[in-house]
This record gives structure tokens, C-alpha cells and sequence, in this order.
């Protein structure tokens, strides 16, 4: 019998398994039992089968267990526990959520930031197979190039296909009137090389080159698409007047590519034969790098060392050519080479720029979610204490510790989840407020920071370590309790109970942790303060710039030189204005320039290049620059004059040492007529605030300094005004325009700003890492706060008794005040002892973002260690007053 029950058993189980309605799973059940009770009774068995076999409903119910599953039933009522115990203490919650969110928020945002700046791969086919064509292998690694080494490359083998891009602003006229966006000019294989996706019609693929005018078409960008022209799938085949000539939409790219420029959108690529109808010298320049990017898509089964060595063969033959020897002269002090750069993130222009601060802010967020997870688990542990007889019950009646130890690990996660869920809206919110810090400038940085899968897996990993960094060391620590002591009554959970020793530790480490952020931001904030203060050798106070284009007027060299000597003289009449020029450059404008210059008498080296600037009569006041030797430039300095400059200290210091250079003369390419030294001006910070020494100026009239073709000066389209004005910078733009549309309605202001804004504006890095630095320490510092007052308040509670008797026995309340405040201070002392050694060897790794500024500054640290002290004098305030406050007789009754 015991055989055949066992098979029939088997088959019953096995039958359990495969069913699912529990009707069935009993009917068959209810027959195995039964043919297993007769099979019993023909052998003569006891009838009792049912009755040792269990109840039908028994077996039912333990099936039914074995069939789902327990530990998620478990988990279940854990999390349902966890809530309702939450909910009972709305204050600890919140507080705790809020901590955790704010830790959790501010690396969601970082890792945002860093995933779309650092990690973002370009929206292309196949982006591991793409590959820039550059020069120069290491950190002078350059990408610019010119037309005639591209045409070589395209023949290199080792690649299915390479193309070129330029990119600039394309000149639109529309209903509204002129309007400049952001495009580039590229090679008729462009979208086929890249393997654009496109979302309306199609990309180019085989459009010529060489010839102007050829191939007038034009594809936009699914922005531009949407929020210009309205969306409509019949912009396919309309038509846009670029620089007064139409061109032919004939595809829209697809949501996401905005070009290979990561922060500086494309929204119109035009071909290459569209520039070639202004510029058409563009093909055949051999004299220079002219910004044109290469990119090369790898051929199947090639290696990119494989490709490298093509392509150096290619760039060696190119440089070795006569006319092409300007390379070797120009750079013979470097390495020349070709070198393959993945393209697959885009170009690195912005990486480089920003690599450093973000990691450097991901650390100091890493540092933030270590004290809101300190200060968590602080408030956990005092929490722990009010739940000692709780837990004290549990463990009695046989609850064991690893149950106990889970369910408090899953009140932490339903703490870190909703700091979570809470700290992605801060991330969504705080990342917003974050990119407005790079919405300045010229060309504002657009980064496409969104949450994707990278960032919320990264998020998870965070909640998952946050769990165990709150949870564990407060579950084990207030499951080992003493049961008797705690089962007295529930006084004893508090009055009387434990010393603090693991919660003080905790907000030790807090205010370590804290100093660390603290001083780092005080330093930080003490470099940009340095750049503010800073004597550039130009004014900054109260000058109004704005950049003047007249490039869609269509105006000859003479109308255009009339027109802004006409518009300079009514400026000049504005009310407010004290002074106002023209120029080609001003002073820190994203600008640089360098340009060959040879001096009689003195050896001729490349690294002898000057910083030249076409400037009208007033500039050097307009900028509060002070001639030191000769004169300015005035009305007779025409074009038809002899040729006439201004230098700077600095170039004289250069080239003519101790002498006078008044009166010396140097040629400055490309022209070969000598220029007359007039005049010698005080040294400026023009290009860089960071330099440490100023730049080589060469200031040049306007009228003299346009580049020569065929033997005609070539007054150029845009220049920047500069006005030293009184009055408010909105009504002086409104002024500017009002006198520019007199002249011709198709002008255009671009970038109207002060110049306190200019300079602003190329310290975005640094503004960027100081700013958020300085949030994050005022976060760690609130969160220092309320861990130290948590255990301040817990004390003053479990030595209630204490203090009752104390004030019994006649103490005075400033004594209880005293003494409250020197734990305060005790605690924070300790803190800060254990930090400044943390905080002096963080510091040093900020050494490359300070100016001026040595990472050892006594007065930053200070300043922090003072801002530390005053955190823990403010959490002792209420724990203070509550114990000066205690009343004897009920300290004393309560047991």
C-alpha cells in the first residue's frame, strides 16, 4: 500500500502543479484519497487514511502555499507594516524623506547632467563606426582642417565613406524680417556618411561639391520643423531665402539629432556649394586651417589603428608639399600627425570644458548623500529608542532578530523609494534650474538633459544603497536589547536608556562630511570673487556692447563704411553717452585671433604671432584704455593714409624691450605694407581672464585694417559697438535699433548685453561649480543641524530625570543652558578635528578650478569652521530651553 500511495501521491502533485482553478486541484485530490482508502480496505488496512492523511481544506491550504509564493506574501505585509508604522510618525517621515530626497535628487541631476554632457551617444547608425580626422595626436589635438586635405581623405582607404562639416549661422530672411540661426555648411555625402535617421523626406547623399549654386537645398532640424514652420509634412519641397537666394527643404532629421556638436544645436544644413557662392576661396585655401571637421566612417572588417595608419600616410604626403609647408613652420615645435577621435559622443569641445566640474560636483553630491544618509540613520536610531519595549514584545512572544532586522531594513526602503521618487521630481526640477546657468553668452550651451534608462538605473542603484546605508546599522543595533529592562515599562525606553554612543558618531561624521562641502564652497566661491575683483585692464562699469551685422543689406565697401561712420555719429549724440566706438573684437568676447607679424631687426618665429583688433577713434576710451605713449587714431587715419597702429605694453616689452616704439614699423600678414607704430596703450586681459600674462595687442584703424582683395579694402559686415553710457542698458538697446532701422531696415542687433555680462558669461564653469557648491553645503549644513539637534533632544529626553534633579537641588536655568550647549559644541568640536584633515586633502584636487587662490586658504577655512559652530549653537537652542525649562516635579514622577 505504501508503494501505490506514494505513486498516487506523485501523480496527485504532479496534477497540482499543472492545474489552476482550485476546484479542480480538490476534485482531483478528493479521488487520488479516495483510491487510496479503498486500496487500503481490499488489503485490509486501518479505514483511518483520511484522518492520517490530514483534512481535504488542510492539504488544500498548504498547496495553495507551496504554489505561490510565501516570500512575496512576506514582503507584502512587511511593506503594509512599514507604511502604517510611517504613517503613526508623519513628523519622523517627512523629515527623513525629505533628507533622503534632497541626497538622492541632487545625484539624479549630476548624473544627469554627466550622462548628457560625457556619455550621450550621437542618435546615428551604427556611432561606433564614425571616427574625426585630426591632427596633432595628444593634448594639443586639433579637429579644424581646410578642403584640399578633406578631398585626400575622401580617397584614403581604410574607410566606406568621409565627410566634412563647417558650422556658423545661416542669414534667413522671413515675413517677420531677418533672422539668424544656428546652421552648417557640409560635404554632398553628409546624412549618407553619418547615417542621419530622418524623420521627413531625405538627407544629402551624393550632392557636388565644387560646383556654387549647384545643388540649393536644405535640411532642417525636427525642431526647427516643429516650432518654426508649424510641424506641416509640407515643408517637404518649400522654400527658405538664405542670403537672399532659395534653397529647397528636402528633409527634416529625426527627433534628437541636433548635429555632431553636443550644446550647440544645428537646425539647417545647407550644402557646401551654398557657401562656395560667398566665399570662393573656401576650395582651393591652402594658407590655413579653416574650421572644416572630418568625419570617416570605418569601412567593414578595418581597425581604427588600421585607419590611423591611412590616414597619417595621407597627412604626411599633404604637408610635405610645398604649398602646404605653412604646417610644418607654423607647428615645428609640435608633433605632427594625423589621429583618428571616436565621433560616436560628438565632438569634445564641450567635454573638455566641463569634464572636470562635473566630476568634481558628482563627489561633492556623493559627500551630500552621505550625510543625509548619516543623518537618516541618526534619526532612525532615536527613533529605535521610543520603540525599545515595541521591539522588547515582539522578540518575547518569538519573534526572531532576522525578521525583526527585515522588517525594519524594509521601513528603510519605503524611506529611500519615496526619497527617490521624491528626489527624481527635485532632479527633473533642479536639472532646469541648473542649464539656465549655461543660457548666457553668445551662443548659449543647449544640453539635451532628460531622464533616461541610464540615469533611473542609476537612481535605483542609489535608493538600493541608500536602503542598506540607513537601514543596517540601525536594524541590528535596536534588535539587541535587553528584554527585561525594556518590558518594565515604556519610560524606560527613553529615561534612563542607553548613551547615544552610535547616533553621536553618526552626526560626528556628519559634520565632518559637512566642513568638507563647506570650505570647499567657501573656497570656490572666494576664486570667482577673485575673477570679479580682478584688474583686467578694462572697465567693466557702465558699458553697453551689442554686436551690429549689415550683411542683408547688400552694401558696397563705401556704403557699408558710411553707414557705420553714420551710425557711430548718432550714438554719439544719445542721451547718456559718454563715448562710443566700433571694433572688430572687445575685450573677453569667446573671440581669438593670432596673426603672423615680422619686425625689422627681429628674428622671425611663429611663436612671434600678435592678437590683432580693428578699432574705430574712441575705443581706447570707451574701455577706459590709457595711452601711456604717442596718440590715438583720429578722422585722417583713412584708408588712403599710410598704414598706422597701436600697440600694446606687452608687444612693446616684446619686440622693441626698453626702446621707444614710436615710429618703428612691422608688417603684419596677410598684407605686406609696413605699418607705423603710433602709439602705445596700457595691457589688457583680452581674451582670458585665466592668463597670466596679457595678450600681445595690435589695434589697427578700421578704415585701413579690411583685408585686401585684388587690391580693395573689404570693410567686413558685422562689428561690435561698445557704448560708455549713464543710462539703463534696455532703453540703450532700444535706442540702438531705433537709429540703426534710419539707416537701412535690413540690419540686425544681435546680442545685446553689458559688459560685466560678457565676462560673466566665460566663467560658466566657474560659476556653474560655485553656485551649486555653495546649494550643496547649505544643504549638508541644514542637515548637520538636524542631527545634531536630534541627538541634543534625545539626550535632554533620556536625562530628564537628571536634569528634574538638578533644578530641584537648586541649579540655575542659564547652568542647564550651558551645559546643553557645550554637548552641542562638543559634538561639532569633534566633528570638525576629524574633518579638517578630509577637508584639506579634498581640497587639493580642486587646485586646477581656483584662481588666485591656494587650496589651503586660512580664511575659507575659517570661515567654515565658524559656520559649523553656529549650526550646532542653533540646534542646541530648543533642547536647551526645554531642559532649562523642565519641571522638577513631573521629571521626578515620571519613571
Amino acid at each position: 500500500m505504501g508503494r501505490r500511495l506514494r505513486e498516487w501521491l506523485v501523480r496527485a502533485w504532479a496534477t497540482l502543479r499543472r492545474r489552476r482553478s482550485d476546484a479542480d486541484l480538490a476534485a482531483e485530490l478528493r479521488l487520488h484519497l479516495e483510491l487510496a482508502a479503498e486500496d487500503a480496505g481490499r488489503r485490509g488496512a486501518p479505514t483511518g487514511l483520511r484522518g492520517r492523511l490530514g483534512s481535504l481544506d488542510s492539504a488544500l491550504d498548504a498547496q495553495r502555499d507551496q504554489r505561490g509564493l510565501p516570500w512575496l506574501e512576506d514582503i507584502g505585509r512587511d511593506l503594509r507594516y512599514a507604511v502604517r508604522t510611517l504613517r503613526r510618525a508623519p513628523g519622523f517621515a517627512s523629515v527623513a524623506v525629505l533628507s533622503l530626497a534632497v541626497g538622492i535628487g541632487a545625484n539624479s541631476a549630476m548624473f544627469t547632467l554627466i550622462d548628457a554632457v560625457l556619455f550621450r551617444t550621437m542618435p546615428v547608425d551604427q556611432p561606433h563606426r564614425l571616427f574625426f580626422i585630426g591632427h596633432d595626436p595628444g593634448p594639443n589635438l586639433a579637429l579644424s582642417s581646410n578642403y584640399p586635405i578633406f578631398e585626400r581623405y575622401r580617397a584614403a582607404p581604410g574607410f566606406s565613406g568621409v565627410t566634412a562639416f563647417r558650422t556658423g549661422t545661416v542669414r534667413l530672411r522671413t515675413a517677420e524680417g531677418i533672422e539668424r540661426v544656428a546652421g552648417q555648411y557640409v560635404s554632398g555625402n553628409y546624412h549618407a556618411v553619418v547615417g542621419v535617421p530622418m524623420a521627413l523626406g531625405r538627407g544629402f547623399a551624393s550632392e557636388p561639391d565644387r560646383q556654387p549654386g549647384a545643388s540649393m537645398l536644405a535640411v532642417i532640424s525636427h525642431e526647427y520643423w516643429m516650432t518654426r514652420l508649424g510641424g506641416s509634412p509640407a515643408v517637404i519641397g518649400a522654400t527658405l531665402t538664405v542670403a537672399d537666394r532659395p534653397v529647397t527643404i528636402v528633409g527634416v532629421t529625426a527627433r534628437g539629432f541636433k548635429g555632431l556638436s553636443p550644446g550647440a544645436p544645428v537646425h539647417i544644413t545647407l550644402p557646401m556649394s551654398v557657401m562656395a557662392l560667398d566665399d570662393r576661396r573656401f576650395f582651393d585655401a591652402h594658407d590655413g586651417w579653416i574650421g572644416l571637421t572630418i568625419v570617416g566612417r570605418l569601412a567593414a572588417g578595418v581597425s581604427e589603428a588600421e585607419a590611423t595608419v591611412a590616414a597619417d600616410a595621407v597627412f604626411q604626403q599633404f604637408i610635405s608639399e610645398p604649398v602646404n609647408g605653412w604646417v610644418k613652420v607654423a607647428n615645428r615645435d609640435r608633433f605632427l600627425a594625423a589621429a583618428l577621435v571616436p565621433a560616436a559622443r560628438g565632438t569634445f569641445a564641450l567635454r573638455r570644458q566641463y569634464a572636470q566640474p562635473l566630476w568634481m560636483l558628482l563627489a561633492m553630491v556623493g559627500v551630500l548623500l552621505l550625510v543625509a544618509c548619516a543623518n537618516v540613520a541618526s534619526l532612525l536610531l532615536a527613533r529605535a529608542a521610543d520603540r525599545r519595549s515595541e521591539i522588547a514584545v515582539r522578540l518575547s512572544i518569538g519573534a526572531g532578530r532576522s525578521r525583526l532586522v527585515r522588517q525594519l531594513l524594509t521601513e528603510s526602503a519605503v524611506l529611500a523609494a519615496l526619497g527617490g521618487l521624491a528626489g527624481i521630481l527635485l532632479a527633473v526640477w533642479s536639472t532646469g534650474a541648473i542649464l539656465s546657468v549655461f543660457a548666457i553668452g553668445p551662443s548659449p550651451v543647449a544640453i539635451d538633459a532628460t531622464l533616461n534608462r541610464h540615469v533611473l538605473a542609476a537612481t535605483l542603484a542609489i535608493v538600493f544603497l541608500t536602503t542598506i546605508g540607513v537601514g543596517l546599522v540601525p536594524a541590528f543595533r535596536s534588535t539587541r536589547v535587553d528584554l527585561a529592562p525594556s518590558l518594565k515599562d515604556g519610560a524606560a525606553a527613553v529615561h534612563g536608556g542607553p548613551r547615544p554612543t552610535v547616533g553621536r558618531t553618526l552626526v560626528v561624521a556628519q559634520v565632518a562630511l559637512s566642513l568638507v562641502l563647506v570650505s570647499a564652497a567657501a573656497l570656490l566661491a572666494r576664486s570667482l570673487d577673485n575673477f570679479h575683483r580682478l584688474d583686467a585692464g578694462f572697465s567693466r562699469d557702465h558699458i553697453v556692447l551689442a554686436d551690429i551685422d549689415l550683411a542683408a543689406a547688400r552694401f558696397t565697401t563705401d556704403q557699408r563704411e558710411r553707414a557705420f561712420a553714420d551710425l557711430l555719429a548718432r550714438l554719439r549724440t544719445l542721451p547718456g553717452v559718454q563715448s562710443a566706438s566700433f571694433s572688430s573684437r572687445t575685450p573677453i568676447d569667446f573671440s581669438s585671433a593670432l596673426r603672423r607679424i615680422e619686425v625689422p631687426g627681429f628674428e622671425a618665429n611663429p611663436r612671434n604671432g600678435v592678437s590683432p583688433n580693428d578699432v574705430t577713434p574712441g575705443y581706447f576710451q570707451t574701455f577706459g584704455l590709457g595711452i601711456v605713449r604717442g596718440r590715438d587714431f583720429t578722422v585722417d587715419d583713412r584708408r588712403e593714409s599710410p598704414p598706422v597702429a597701436v600697440i600694446s605694453r606687452a608687444m612693446a616689452r616684446h619686440f622693441f624691450g626698453d626702446g621707444d616704439p614710436i615710429g618703428r614699423t612691422f608688417v603684419l600678414a596677410p598684407s605686406d605694407r609696413p605699418t607705423t607704430i603710433v602709439g602705445v596703450v596700457e595691457d589688457a586681459r583680452h581674451e582670458n581672464l585665466r592668463t597670466d600674462s596679457p595678450a600681445r595687442m595690435v589695434y589697427l584703424p578700421l578704415t585701413q585694417s579690411g583685408v585686401r582683395a585684388n587690391g580693395n579694402f573689404l570693410i567686413q559686415n558685422s562689428l561690435a559697438v561698445a557704448l560708455r553710457t549713464t543710462a539703463a542698458p534696455a532703453s540703450v538697446a532700444a535706442s540702438l535699433r531705433r537709429e540703426l532701422r534710419t539707416i537701412t531696415a535690413d540690419a540686425m542687433v544681435l546680442y545685446v548685453r553689458t559688459m560685466e555680462q560678457q565676462v560673466d558669461a566665460t566663467l560658466i564653469p566657474e560659476r556653474l561649480v560655485a553656485t551649486l557648491s555653495a546649494w550643496f553645503a547649505a544643504v549638508a549644513l541644514l542637515l548637520a543641524c538636524v542631527g545634531l539637534y536630534g541627538v541634543i533632544a534625545y539626550n535632554v529626553a533620556r536625562r530628564k530625570r537628571e536634569i528634574g534633579l538638578r533644578i530641584a537641588l537648586g541649579a540655575i536655568p542659564g547652568a542647564i543652558l550651558r551645559h546643553v550647549f557645550r554637548e552641542a559644541l562638543l559634538i561639532a568640536a569633534v566633528g570638525i578635528v576629524i574633518g579638517l584633515p578630509l577637508a584639506l586633502a579634498a581640497l587639493r584636487l580642486l587646485q586646477t578650478l581656483l584662481f588666485d587662490l591656494a587650496p589651503y586658504d586660512l580664511p575659507a577655512l575659517a570661515a567654515s569652521v565658524g559656520a559649523l559652530l553656529l549650526v550646532a549653537l542653533v540646534a542646541g537652542i530648543l533642547p536647551a530651553r526645554r531642559a532649562a525649562t523642565t519641571d522638577p516635579v513631573e521629571a521626578l514622577r515620571d519613571r
